[in-house]
């Protein structure tokens, strides 16, 4: 499957990149699918999966959950003292689940109305004028 990220995503914006820098490409490559993977499974609730444009937001949030799928296969313990990666796993999954439910959209997927729903709104508001 693949991945919405890039490795250099996951370094710059999944956390430090010396996390990964003992890591094989091997163990990189499965944490960024599974990430994908997982996001895929609530995207697509309201999205065609796999999405063929990936919104910043959402490469953020693929990031962040790589990290902690990485992380937590190679020694990291998700229950330690470290709770910012954990943490910023849980706004991804909430961010996906907001997606799911359609109370957030991703900005790529914005559609242009049909121009017969276009209104077209006036204002009617005078303006004062101020001596």
């Amino acid at each position: 499957m693949p991945s919405y990220i890039t490795e250099a995503e996951l370094r710059t914006l999944g956390g430090d990149g010396r996390l990964f820098n003992n890591a094989s490409q091997e163990s990189l490559d499965t944490a960024m699918e599974a990430a994908s993977a997982e996001a895929d499974t609530y995207l697509s609730a309201s999205y065609t999966v796999p999405l063929t444009t990936v919104s910043p937001a959402l490469k953020l949030h693929v990031a962040r959950a790589a990290l902690y799928h990485f992380l937590s296969t190679n020694g990291f313990n998700p229950n330690g003292p470290d709770d910012v990666i954990e943490r910023n796993y849980d706004r991804a999954l909430n961010f996906y689940k907001a997606l799911q439910k359609s109370q957030q959209a991703l900005p790529n997927e914005v559609t242009e109305p049909d121009r017969d729903d276009i209104v077209h709104v006036v204002s009617t508001t005078a303006r004062r004028e101020r001596w």
